[in-house]
């Protein structure tokens, strides 16, 4: 019931319309109830009474109960459809608006299409329940007391008789709402795993295609689609077993009425009016038990769309901006002060060098668990450059997703400026932070559009600008539609290298204190890694800059550089002396750059581990 409790607060807004929705319940309940009396009259006193003078008003009068219960059906059905369509739309904005703000935690446990399974199928579902299903059920229950009443005010005998038969139908119809409950939560189940399958061939097509998988994929969604079917026939079955007992026991009903109601007429006891009356009360009495079969199936339907729904509204925002927050304007001094972390569970999302430009590696998908933290110690001052690198899994990425608040230490503090990062408005923290990763994500939308993400109210000129900063401008007005080119899902429209300066661009006009180079050249060719690299040693220029990269060209001119290895500091100091010196770092790097793994006795330096920088040095590890 928890659920329906928390739905109720998007109805709520709207209780004028259900209310009206429910007078013009009373008024079709009403109406539907005089037609099988004004039936009675035209038989009993216009036809067969001989008052013929009679069954002009009587037909006229049936005639106005026609249309006036019709026009009540009519304003009864778009009141509870704007209720329905409003709290439908309510919800959807709610679930996405909370899905923007959950971590990227709850997206390593939860499927993407399993999520949008959520936002539209179950979303339709309550909506369909909201707009039909709880009136019709109101209408349901009054119905069937205020016939009894009238049946019983005519012939009590013809009642319990005819109603005899009730009991056993209402029987069957809690059966069968027993056994279709497991079956729709068993069809939602594989409704979300199908959408699942969907979204993750489609996403990927360009892998599927790279390795000739195109077979195993319409094979895996065989599979899925056979199994969702499956479960559909499985509920079609229950169907098939309930309803045939209910229309029999209906017309059992009908049965008895008739031959009794028969017998009684030919004896005497009983006017051909009032059995035609009783039989269409009968009728309205018994209709909305057998109707009671389809409304539990959509009440059914509604509670598990609710739960489904809900689980989504409670998961909670683990990590969000404090209730009395510190408004920073940042300098960018940043501070890791003993900073500790592991991931929670066996999958975490993580920024990953290489993930698709996204915060979520997988594009939200489940990811694996990265490197943990013990006991990382930096201190960066304004404008200085910093790179961290090591070997996969080392730590490099949870360093970035501290940075950015995607998750908390466990241990430890992390300052800008000596403000702790959970003291900040978070989102006007991360609007002065700018994140070029090694594959951008580009949204189906233009150029321009894209450029602009991080600044949506930015003029024209200054998306121009910005372009030009990043080298984009040329190849941007060489597109068929300039800047207002659509550049096509995740910017396959594009090269790699167009997509970076896209990325560029980005990043260079929101003006970000802080600067996260995520791999950027990785993927990028010799030449076009020159010219990238260009634009960012400019754009580097005074602002504090943290870069995660896997090609020594791209860390060679850093302040510093920290090495990690199993989350922890192992090396750190200035690209000359670290490649001096035995260690991971000359591990990682000297293939690229034509040396041997160790270096020779006259190469050796000083060490350059673990200790602060002497004196004057930009940056320090402690």
């Amino acid at each position: 019931m928890h659920s329906w409790r928390a739905i109720y607060r998007f109805v709520r807004p709207y209780q004028a319309y259900l209310w009206a929705a429910l007078a013009m319940l009373f008024g079709t309940t009403g109406l539907g109830l005089a037609g099988p009396y004004i039936q009675r009259q035209i038989i009993d006193q216009a036809i067969l009474g001989g008052q013929r003078e009679r069954l002009a008003p009587l037909l006229v009068a049936l005639i106005l109960a026609s249309l006036g219960r019709g026009l009540f059906l009519y304003l009864r059905g778009y009141f509870q459809e704007r209720v329905g369509q409003q709290v439908a739309f309510d919800l959807r904005g709610a679930l996405y608006d909370h899905l923007q703000h959950l971590t990227p935690a709850y997206y390593a446990r939860t499927y993407t299409g399993e999520i949008m399974s959520r936002v539209t199928g179950d979303v339709e579902r309550l909506r369909q329940f909201v707009t039909s299903g709880a009136v019709d059920l109101l209408n349901s229950v009054l119905t069937f007391l205020l016939v009894t009443v009238v049946l019983f005010r005519m012939n009590v005998p013809l009642t319990l008789l005819s109603l005899s038969v009730s009991p056993l139908l209402g029987w069957v119809v809690l059966r069968f709402d027993r056994t279709i409950r497991p079956a729709w939560r068993s069809i939602e189940r594989q409704a979300g795993a199908l959408s699942t399958t969907i979204q993750e061939s489609l996403s990927g097509v360009r892998v599927v295609k790279a390795f000739a998988r195109e077979p195993f994929e319409v094979e895996r969604f065989r599979r899925e689609s056979q199994e969702f079917a499956q479960t559909q026939i499985q509920a079609s079955r229950i169907w098939a077993h309930s309803f045939p007992q209910i229309d029999f026991l209906s017309g059992l009903s009908w049965v008895l009425l008739i031959g009794v109601g028969g017998w009684q007429v030919s004896a005497g006891r009983l006017t051909v009016g009032e059995l035609v009356a009783f039989n269409g009360y009968l009728w309205s009495l018994i209709w909305p038990v057998r109707n009671l079969g389809w409304l539990i199936n959509l009440f059914e339907q509604s509670r598990t769309a609710s739960d489904r729904i809900m689980e989504i509204l409670d998961a909670p925002v683990d990590i969000q901006s404090p209730a009395h927050p510190v408004h920073l304007q940042i300098q960018g001094r940043v501070c890791f002060e003993d900073v500790s972390f592991s991931y929670d569970g066996p999958a975490t999302a993580v920024w990953e060098a290489g993930s698709t430009g996204a915060v979520l590696n997988g594009g939200g998908q489940r990811g694996r668990r990265s490197g943990t933290l013990h006991h990382f110690s930096l201190t960066v001052e304004p404008g200085q450059r910093v790179a961290i690198v090591g070997p996969t899994g080392c730590g490099k990425s949870t360093v970035i997703n501290l940075l950015l608040r995607l998750y908390d230490p466990s241990e430890g503090r992390i300052t800008v400026d000596g403000v702790d990062l959970r003291q900040l408005d978070l989102t006007e923290y991360r609007r002065q932070i700018g994140v070029v990763a090694q594959e951008t994500f580009l949204f189906s939308t233009s150029v321009r559009e894209n450029i602009a993400f991080g600044r949506p109210n930015a003029t024209e000129e200054e998306v121009r600008q910005a372009a030009r900063a990043a080298q984009a401008d040329a190849f941007i007005e060489a597109l068929p539609h300039g800047y207002e080119t659509v550049v096509g899902e995740r910017g396959v429209g594009l090269s790699g290298g167009e997509r970076q300066r896209v990325a560029l661009a980005r990043a260079i006009l929101v003006n970000p204190r802080i600067l996260i180079l995520d791999d950027p050249t990785s993927s990028v060719d010799a030449e076009t890694e020159e010219a990238i690299q260009e634009v960012l040693k400019r754009f580097q220029e005074g602002r504090t800059t943290f870069i995660v990269a896997q090609r020594v060209t791209t860390i060679m001119d850093a302040d510093w550089i920290v090495v990690l290895d199993q989350g922890r500091i192992v090396q750190q100091g200035r690209h000359p002396e670290l490649m001096a010196q035995p260690g991971v770092y000359r591990q990682l790097f000297a293939g690229q750059l034509g040396l041997p793994a160790q270096p020779r006795p006259q190469e050796q330096g000083p060490a350059a581990t673990l200790q602060p920088g002497p004196a004057g040095e930009v940056c320090s590890c402690r």
